[in-house]
């Protein structure tokens, strides 16, 4: 047996930057033999970008395109000072007199740089957005390339008809990535060795028993071992149980310990992509060693200069990005005290913490307890309760750091690294790695429905998720949990309202505030609530179901995550025809 899907789309996404997701193509292949007792299964995916860009390095580009950087902040800087030379001698900083003199002069110094800028709409500059979005070169342009392809092969085998006092399954699995974006994702340039291609492989046995009369008690434990080539072998040991009470067993006990782990994303291993603001660099040992990037900066004469940074000098010659903004803030704070600035820069050098002890990017470990309960009430009452404890080991997140382009962060002598932070001299990098202190997470659920009179029915859940994170232990990382503490829903619907063929539901979400870490930005995302709410009509005869509906009814924006746009009203009406009986 086998299949073949094509799809193809144009979108916006949001990750480390916005992306025109322009014509990109997805194609998947799959053939699979099945027995009674095994299956052994192929198949394979590949991607293709079509024209797709990053919006940010477009605007960029675009201008630079019209106008160097160099040339634009000179005409700015000459335009923004000589207005508050000119039109505000003897104004003191801070004071609301300066203050108004500054946004004139900042309103002057744009409007000297910005002349001849190119307009959106205009023929000058649509041309060159389209000479720029169709430039593979985030240096000149803006589009990316993606031809990465998987091939994934599994088996499974199952005793039962060669055993019968355990139910005994054994599986295993391959795969392989080729990452291929010719640069402009990953560090898979020509120069840098071509697509990378990253292979892993497991296996796995798992034995199920039912004991006690009725089989009340169901026992399942499990073993896998799983391999990636930039890793560690691992062994994943698992066991659960499910007891199950009452006359009809109506009532079910369930525990499970687990352990396991989560190997390091493609992205995470491999990716180096330069985002202007900061640079991410995946934190395999291969990726570190193959990494190079080209820094312009300006010397101390000002001449605009370049110099190349090379990946294991950014573990070995940075700071970290807390300990840096600690150390700027105490300068500042000094000066303002009437400390000569360079007699600040020295004095304040010790708060300065080197990123030397940050290592590798590792698989993440992780044990994980739960115990819960799921029964039926009374007929009427569904009742599901559950809790869980993990502890982590390793837990992946990103960590920053400013590396210095010409100094030293061991100097104490010269000081030439925190020469090179007073200057501006830095390039700030994201890069993957682990915790090193104590990270566990809990959570809490509650579901309840209820079976009310005359075909009603009502329900209502909540659950609580929290991450804890030594962040004395670990001040640089963003963990990205990205989940609210709280969740709350109600519900209420009718399966056919006094026999009319009419249901009904409604639902209402509420979520909690919480905070938002990706590549993109951190940020605090506001607590909401939605109301979505649908009515159907059966109609028997002509075999046919009409609904009307939609989410967030009430159309109260909200929005999922940190930059992204507003969710707003969706609202739905379908005609489902269920064929001839």
């Amino acid at each position: 047996m086998g299949n073949y899907r094509f799809g193809l789309g144009s979108s916006v996404y949001q990750g480390a930057n916005r992306y025109s997701l322009d014509n990109i193509r997805l194609h998947q292949a799959k053939a699979e033999v099945k027995g009674d007792n095994f299956f052994l299964r192929y198949y394979t995916t590949i991607e293709e970008a079509g024209g797709s860009w990053d919006t940010r390095f477009a605007a960029w580009n675009i201008n630079r395109a019209w106008k160097g950087d160099v040339e634009w902040f000179t005409q700015y800087t000459e335009g923004y000072l000589g207005t508050l030379i000119m039109g505000c001698p003897g104004a003191v900083p801070g004071t609301p007199a300066f203050d108004a003199c500054s946004l004139v002069a900042h309103a002057n110094g744009r409007a000297l740089a910005d002349q001849g800028r190119l307009v959106p709409g205009t023929p000058e500059f649509e041309t060159e957005r389209e000479r720029i979005t169709d430039l593979a070169d985030l240096r000149n342009g803006s589009r990316f390339i993606d031809k990465t392809t998987l091939q994934h092969v599994e088996g499974n085998y199952n005793f039962n008809e060669l055993i019968d006092f355990v139910d005994l399954q054994v599986g295993a699995n391959w795969r392989m990535y080729r990452l291929n974006s010719e640069g402009t994702i990953f560090t898979d340039s020509e120069a840098q060795g071509g697509p990378i291609p990253i292979s892993e492989f497991g296996a796995y046995v798992q034995a199920g028993k039912k004991l006690l009369p009725k089989d009340r008690l169901k026992l399942l434990a499990s073993a896998r071992y799983d391999k990636n080539q930039n890793f560690e072998g691992r062994i994943s040991p698992r066991a659960s149980f499910v007891f199950s009470l009452g006359e009809n067993r109506e009532h079910n006990v369930r525990g499970s310990f687990q352990t396991g782990f989560r190997n390091p994303d493609t992205q995470a291993q491999y990716i180096g992509l330069d985002l202007g603001v900061a640079t991410l660099v995946g934190g395999a040992e291969e990726n570190i060693e193959r990494y190079s990037l080209i820094v312009p900066y300006s010397d101390a004469q000002g001449n605009l200069v370049e110099t190349t940074v090379l990946g294991p000098s950014i573990y070995s010659n940075s700071y970290t990005a807390s300990s840096a903004t600690a150390y700027s803030a105490a300068v500042a704070a000094s000066i303002a005290q009437g400390v000569d600035p360079g007699t600040a820069a020295v004095i304040n050098a010790g708060i300065l913490e080197t990123a030397s002890s940050i290592e590798f990017i590792k698989p993440e470990r992780i044990t994980s307890y739960e115990i819960g309960y799921k029964g039926v009430i009374e007929r009427k009452l569904l009742l599901d309760v559950n809790f869980y404890y993990n502890q982590y080991r390793d837990f992946q997140a990103n960590t920053n750091v400013v590396h210095v382009l010409t100094g030293d962060v061991n100097d104490m002598t010269t000081f030439s690294g925190v020469q090179d932070l007073g200057a501006g001299r830095t390039r700030v990098f994201q890069l993957y790695s682990n915790a090193t202190g104590k990270v566990t997470s809990r959570g809490v659920g509650v579901s309840l429905d209820y079976s009310l009179p005359m075909n009603f029915i009502a329900g209502a859940s909540w659950s609580h998720n929290r991450l804890d994170i030594d962040e004395s232990a670990d001040p640089n990382l963003i963990p990205g949990f990205n989940t609210p503490e709280h969740r709350i829903n109600l519900k209420i619907g009718n399966r056919n309202i006094a026999d009319t063929n009419i249901s009904f539901m409604l639902n209402w979400r509420w979520l909690d505030n919480y905070r938002w870490e990706a590549s993109f930005g951190n940020g605090d995302v506001d607590s909401y609530s939605v109301l979505d709410a649908q009515i159907s009509y059966d109609i028997p005869n002509a075999n046919t179901t009409i609904k009307l509906g939609g989410s967030n009814i009430l159309n109260q924006s909200y929005r999922q995550a940190f930059g992204a746009a507003p969710v707003g009203a969706q609202y739905f009406i379908s005609l489902t025809y269920n064929g001839v009986k």
